[in-house]
């Protein structure tokens, strides 16, 4: 599964083997590299609710067909909804953080660097870890819900 080698990477950039502490610019790649296993972690689900055992070429392209800015977009409107399933709106409300960390993280340099610290980057993998558990433990009826909003464009 990619999302546990991306957070054994996330976790490895911050966990130096001297006593040193690591770099801003490994703090960094850690919280944007936490966002991409959660990001990865939701299309693979979507993959298995939509491709479920077809070839690796369609379930890549499946993967692939994934945009983040509209999973963003659908996880806000998770957030703001105050009937959803628990379970899925942590999921939304860590993703919509997450993004946004993210996107501090590789773009904005010029950003108070003391944002960008072990401490932030260890919070950003617990946060991404927890919203897994509370994706899993969600209902399979409001799984599918978040999964079928994410992947379908909204009628006006």
């Amino acid at each position: 599964m990619k999302t546990v080698g991306l957070l054994a990477t996330a976790k490895k950039l911050i966990n130096s083997t001297n006593e040193d502490l690591p770099s801003e610019y490994d703090c960094r790649r850690s919280i944007s590299t936490a966002y991409y296993a959660l990001f990865h972690f939701f299309a693979e689900h979507v993959v298995d609710a939509i491709a479920g055992n077809a070839t690796d070429i369609i379930r890549h392209r499946v993967h692939r067909s994934l945009d983040h800015a509209t999973t963003r977009l659908c996880c806000e409107k998770i957030v703001a909804d105050p009937l959803a399933d628990p379970g899925i709106k942590a999921f939304a409300i860590t993703f919509v953080t997450q993004s946004e960390n993210r996107r501090n993280a590789d773009y904005d340099f010029y950003r108070d660097n003391n944002q960008f610290t072990k401490a932030a980057a260890v919070l950003a993998i617990a946060d991404v870890e927890s919203a897994f558990g509370k994706f899993d433990n969600a209902c399979k009826e409001s799984k599918t819900a978040f999964i079928a909003t994410a992947i379908t464009k909204e009628r006006r």
